[in-house]
């Protein structure tokens, strides 16, 4: 549970941001992000490596 409230802390950063920096492209930002995070940590942001 913990990685779920990491994750939603830090989308509404990102999405807050965003619509303040640049609204056009808040979609953009909030699926960008996923899938940045879903390359570089596919086990999710706190998960544990299953070989």
């Amino acid at each position: 549970m913990k990685g779920h409230l990491v994750a939603s802390i830090f989308v509404g950063v990102v999405e807050t941001f965003s619509r303040i920096l640049v609204p056009e492209l808040i979609r953009f930002h909030i699926f960008g992000l996923m899938a940045v995070v879903l390359v570089f940590k596919p086990s999710g942001l706190l998960g544990k490596n299953v070989a």
